[in-house]
């Protein structure tokens, strides 16, 4: 009789349209980095599409351009210190790293590298394994590429939740992932992050995660936006939410639109639509 019975009530579970484990809550944890020895691939695209225009102080237009931008990348992160917490020290060993502005496409200066991160005083700084070219401004660029925290480490809540749940995202932190100058106002931005649904892949708790963010940008970098800059992005992430794994993809798209007033007088106006891909691959 029992075995008769648990597959019936499975079924009649089904038939109600739910699942079991279907209101369970799960606490999202996100693994950035492989155990020590071990390695991730990581595989970035990015596009950038549209004009910006460039108006001196008299309102005269100076300058216009549209771009075509298409930006890759594909490395290996390894850990070479675990370290307490966060690693101590990891290496990314650059297979690919080049920059397309229309027909014109360049390797990117660290294109074939082994740089290396080190943590100092809570921040990573980026050096390389062998005498390069590479300039000590270009350097502390790309240390703080690492110190700006990534998307899926800021959308996920700080408690459970169950699928179909939605949550604010901490909209301070999220406009760090434009640059560490950033700033928005809060009253005009808002962000929102929903799990759509939870299932297993190779031993693992994997899940779905929808975002939606309507930002007003109110400093890009140096120059300041009166009225703010509109950036409107939709995403979705699929990653490992157990905290066992690193596979994850990562996807968004928007637009960024308004004028920017810079410290010399001069003011731009943009109109862009950009898109990111990640793919971290499970670390071997």
């Amino acid at each position: 009789m029992r075995t008769i019975c648990k597959p019936l009530a499975v079924a009649l579970l089904l038939l109600a349209g739910a699942a079991p484990g279907a209101d369970d809550a799960h606490l999202l944890k996100r693994k950035a980095f492989p155990e020590a020895g071990k390695g991730v691939v990581i595989q970035q695209t990015k596009t950038q599409s549209g004009t910006v225009k460039v108006f001196d102080a008299d309102g005269k237009l100076a300058r216009e351009q549209k771009t075509d931008v298409l930006d890759e990348e594909l490395f290996t992160r390894t850990v070479v210190d675990k370290g307490d917490g966060r690693p101590k020290k990891f290496k990314q060993v650059f297979d690919r790293a080049t920059y397309k502005n229309g027909d014109v496409s360049v390797p990117k200066p660290h294109q074939g590298y082994t740089l290396i991160y080190t943590l100092k005083d809570g921040k990573y700084e980026a050096g390389t394994d062998s005498e390069t070219d590479l300039s000590a401004e270009y350097l502390a660029a790309l240390g703080q590429r690492v110190n700006t925290p990534a998307l899926e480490e800021l959308v996920l809540p700080r408690k459970a939740v169950k699928a179909g749940e939605s949550w604010a995202i901490d909209l301070k932190e999220l406009a760090r992932t434009f640059g560490e100058d950033t700033r928005l106002n809060e009253a005009k931005s808002k962000g929102e992050a929903r799990l759509v649904k939870v299932y297993d892949k190779d031993g693992k708790k994997f899940g779905v995660i929808e975002v939606k963010m309507a930002l007003a940008l109110t400093r890009l970098g140096k120059a300041m936006a009166d009225p703010p800059l509109a950036a409107d992005f939709r995403g979705t992430l699929d990653l490992v939410i157990d905290g066992t794994g690193t596979a994850a993809k990562v996807s968004l798209a928007g637009t960024i639109k308004g004028k920017l007033k810079t410290d010399t007088g001069m003011t731009v106006e943009m109109d862009s639509a950009l898109t990111s891909e990640e793919e971290y691959s499970a670390e071997k």
